[in-house]
């Protein structure tokens, strides 16, 4: 299992294309891991700090949360929710959510608390993370995404989602409970990625991101110090978080990870360094439960 590349379903259900292991796919949250990694590179480049205020960075009334604080999701932050439906969203082109307007009806949020007082996972944290890197860098985003990673470990299938990205058709499911895999290029909008953004606007492939795991816990891409901080969950949190990235455990072993879904695509990715295990799965049908199937694969390769 630890060796296997493997890949199940189709491309183009209507034309039987199958799917390629080497297909490029949007992995959504799993973006945040890459995130916090530029962060934290440039914490060690010192660019900042990250326990300056984020409102150095980036304007709004951010108060006293740190850069830290928006990495590991303890900001006070919450997402406020596109109200329609799933399905809603995918039919009306005006519904895409834009990130700055996200970012500021957050902010005016009474759902606010206090920072450090509790870890809420929000998205918001990240696309606020993107225009702070941006501010501490004084280059955008993706050029930094490039700098840090990309470069650093010769990716040639990652980065943000742009025009040129080329991806399998990818589905999403009827309203009212319907169960027929619906191919999202049938849809009257084209859906991109692109206000995920640092959030979720990544895409990448199955090898990418194995040289991508591989190079953050191996300390390519930050100090095996700085490896630490990533890592390190916070305390209290109901299930381990890290900076842009999730502490599990299975069966007393250390295993890190993150999810991600979006519009016609699940990604998940679990890691177990003591042992060298890395799974890595991706799918183009948006409602897989793709951490169930990731778990279990990690379970089965401990077990040996």
């Amino acid at each position: 299992i630890r060796d296997r590349h493997v890949s199940v379903g189709y491309d183009d259900v209507a034309e039987g294309t199958p799917l390629d292991v080497g297909d490029t796919f949007r992995i959504a949250s799993i973006t945040k891991t890459f995130t916090a990694t530029v962060a934290v590179r440039l914490a060690e480049l010192g660019a900042w700090s990250l326990d300056d205020p984020v409102g150095d960075y980036v304007e709004g009334d951010y108060g006293e949360i740190t850069v830290e604080q928006i990495l590991s999701h303890t900001s006070g932050l919450v997402d406020v929710e596109y109200e329609g439906s799933l399905w809603d969203y995918l039919m009306d082109p005006a519904a895409v959510a834009d990130r700055t307007r996200a970012i500021d009806s957050s902010l005016a949020s009474p759902t606010r608390v206090a920072p450090g007082s509790i870890q809420r996972y929000a998205n918001v944290n990240y696309l606020i993370a993107g225009y702070a890197i941006e501010g501490a860098a004084g280059s955008s985003f993706s050029d930094e995404l490039q700098e840090h990673v990309m470069d650093v470990l010769r990716l040639e299938e990652t980065g943000l989602e742009d025009d040129d990205t080329e991806l399998p058709d990818h589905y999403e499911r009827a309203p009212e409970g319907g169960t027929t895999p619906i191919p999202l290029s049938a849809l009257p909008t084209a859906i991109g990625s692109a206000a995920a953004w640092s959030a979720g606007g990544m895409v990448s492939s199955l090898d990418d991101l194995n040289v991508f795991v591989d190079g953050l816990f191996g300390g390519q891409l930050v100090s095996m110090e700085s490896l630490e901080l990533i890592t390190d969950g916070f305390e209290g949190a109901r299930s381990g978080y890290g900076l842009g990235i999730n502490v599990l455990s299975v069966d007393g072993v250390p295993v890190y990870g993150h999810n991600g879904r979006i519009i016609g695509f699940a990604s998940s990715f679990r890691h177990a360094p003591d042992a060298g295990v890395t799974v890595i799965v991706l799918s183009n049908d948006g409602p897989t439960d793709v951490p169930i199937l990731a778990e279990d694969l990690v379970e089965r390769a401990l077990d040996g």
